[in-house]
């Protein structure tokens, strides 16, 4: 008899992910305010903003044709 195979992300539904993106997030934020300055760190900063948002937009596109409730519920 075979012992069940356990998922690290069975009891978690994206927890890991939706964390590691926010930290993800916000180092980049950190790192861009600590290393560039000028006209060049705004241009960072809204390129970091503007993939986060892509991504956002993205994952949601995702979810929505993945998780698609079953035929009369």
């Amino acid at each position: 008899m075979r012992a069940p195979r356990l998922s690290v992300f069975a009891s978690c539904d994206g927890l890991l992910v939706r964390d590691a993106g926010s930290i993800g997030y916000t180092m980049s934020l950190f790192l861009v305010e600590n290393s560039l300055s000028g006209s060049v760190a705004t241009f960072a900063k809204l390129a970091v903003l503007l993939a986060s948002t892509v991504g956002a937009m993205l994952a949601a596109v995702i979810m929505k044709t993945r998780y698609r409730p079953a035929k009369g519920q």
